[in-house]
């Protein structure tokens, strides 16, 4: 009888040990106090293999009983979380993310000489850099054009003045300023636009890639955000950074089969 138990205690320690060591897809939901949080960074510490939280706050990774994930964002605390048997057993684990706070320095208000009333402070403040050099550009235009005309014999000077009168020499500059203005933010928007479509999310690529490609790999079409974390171990956002779309394509079409799978099972 006590052999018997011995040898039963051995077999349920191996099972338990096996189990321990099988890993499986686990997948969850990232969310704040007020929203589900994109591109969070989930490493397992364990195996050194990480992925990020798509534009829905989902993720997926691969996982043992045993191993601690850390979940890591700029704007909140890190987060780790040991995978336990419960977990394993459902293969989900959703986790709340608790914002930073950061605490400024101490402002200092200096004396000054605002008195709160608009018309008088107005007088007082620096006016706008831009405008008064374009005022400086044109009133060195207009004595310029006054000594040049002082300088010509009274004939010449006489048809200087008729045209002095009829051209106004500071009109091609007017609105000057405002155009230099328009252009810095048509630059800055367009910068903008530059950096948005070069951060790497999974909403970004599928812009990039197009939805065709991916239903032509008969990935479904609410699992591409997905598939494309899927990816993320595979190289594919230096791919993206490096704006080399075929190398991705061709990442996709080799691991859509190892996906498809385990999404079947």
């Amino acid at each position: 009888m006590k052999k018997k138990l011995l040898c039963l205690f051995f077999i349920l320690s191996a099972l338990q040990l096996v189990a321990q060591q099988k890993t499986f897809w686990l997948h969850g939901m990232l969310r704040d106090s007020s929203n589900v949080v994109k591109d969070v960074h989930i490493i397992n510490l364990n195996t050194a293999k990480g992925t990020f939280s798509s534009d829905y706050g989902r993720y997926r990774i691969v996982v043992s009983v045993g191993d601690t994930l850390e979940f890591t964002s700029v704007q909140h605390e890190t987060v780790k979380k040991v995978i336990t048997d419960p977990i394993a057993f459902s293969k989900k684990l959703n986790v709340v993310l608790k914002k930073k706070t950061y605490v400024l320095d101490e402002i200092v208000l200096k004396k000054h000489d605002l008195t709160g009333n608009l018309s008088t402070d107005r007088k007082k403040t620096p006016k706008d850099t831009i405008a008064q050099i374009v005022r400086n550009m044109e009133n060195n235009i207009v004595e310029l054009a006054k000594k040049s005309t002082e300088k010509r014999d009274p004939t010449e000077r006489g048809m200087a003045a008729t045209t002095l009168r009829n051209t106004d020499p500071t009109r091609s500059f007017k609105g000057f300023g405002s155009s230099i203005r328009i252009g810095f933010k048509d630059k800055e928007k367009e910068k903008l636009r530059k950096i948005t479509s070069n951060t790497f999310t999974a909403q970004n690529v599928l812009k990039e890639i197009g939805k065709d490609l991916f239903l032509e790999l008969k990935i479904p079409e609410g699992s591409i955000y997905d598939f494309i974390d899927f990816c993320v171990p595979f190289k594919i956002q230096e791919l993206y950074k490096q704006r080399k779309f075929l190398q991705m394509t061709e990442v996709f079409k080799e691991k859509s089969v190892l996906f498809l799978r385990e999404l079947k099972d």
